[in-house]
């Protein structure tokens, strides 16, 4: 049961804020430019004039030297190329309006995420596929997380959402497919 007594002023606590929230302030941050990319098993060390190393660089050990019948070299990565779709996901997320709630501090991280979207364009799995969308979760690159973060993207004046194309289902043939093409 409420008491009729009032609060004193310094007990009174607002039940809609939260006590230790604050307002940083921050500059955008500088979009920079993926980093080169070293492969961990290309290596460019010269076997001869002709060739590269056959070894693998987790091979360059003295037993692999021996089987293989080459000279032993220190591993010397080659220069790795980022994947097309990682590059045009990276043009995306710096292109879209969440790249200006983004601080420099955050940019190591979606580092980070870009190079689990090459790992997974490398050798796609549904662990690493997971792991790259809770990621990107963190930054609000899909629309739940949007939602979450109370970020609302407005519409450019002029510009209205593309008609979809293509023959139109009618309700009929709808029906059937939901109910397991019965009727």
């Amino acid at each position: 049961m409420a008491s009729s007594i009032p609060k004193r002023p310094d007990q009174k606590v607002r039940r809609n804020r939260v006590p230790n929230a604050a307002t940083l302030e921050a500059s955008p941050a500088q979009r920079v430019e993926l980093p080169q990319r070293w492969s961990t098993i290309k290596c460019v060390a010269m076997v001869d004039s002709k060739t590269g190393c056959p070894l693998a660089g987790a091979a360059h050990d003295l037993e692999h030297f021996a089987e293989s019948e080459i000279e032993p070299h220190d591993f010397e990565p080659a220069e790795g190329k980022w994947h097309p779709m990682t590059l045009s996901w990276w043009k995306t997320i710096w292109a879209s309006p969440m790249a200006d709630e983004w601080v420099d501090a955050d940019v190591p991280s979606l580092i980070g995420i870009a190079a689990l979207i090459e790992m997974f364009w490398t050798a796609p799995d549904a662990r690493l596929l997971a792991e790259i969308r809770m990621q990107q979760r963190e930054y609000g690159l899909s629309p739940l997380s949007r939602r979450q973060l109370q970020w609302e993207i407005k519409r450019a004046e002029g510009t209205t959402p593309a008609a979809p194309t293509g023959p139109r289902r009618s309700s009929r043939s709808t029906l059937a497919v939901l109910s397991g093409g019965k009727g």
